[in-house]
């Protein structure tokens, strides 16, 4: 596991940034509705304990909102100019 402080650059084109921003979001629906219900939506058991490992990770580090938020503000507006 990385130290919590360090950062990356990650170059993106306008189309890779959509779609990050699409997965990301996807994955903060699965923790949605495991913080709901108590279950990770898998579609295979051998997952589970993968996918609960990674849910207790995502609650002890920091929020990736603000910077996925300006990532996706960026995407948009590249798409619109």
């Amino acid at each position: 596991m990385t130290n919590p402080g360090t950062s990356y650059t990650l170059t993106l084109n306008a189309g890779e940034a959509d779609h990050l921003v699409r997965l990301v979001s996807i994955g903060q629906l699965a923790v949605a509705e495991y913080d709901r219900s108590g279950r990770a939506p898998l579609s295979r058991p051998v997952d589970a304990a993968h996918m609960l490992d990674h849910l207790k990770a995502l609650k002890l580090a920091p929020s990736i909102d603000p910077p996925m938020q300006a990532l996706a503000a960026w995407a948009q507006a590249q798409r619109k100019g």
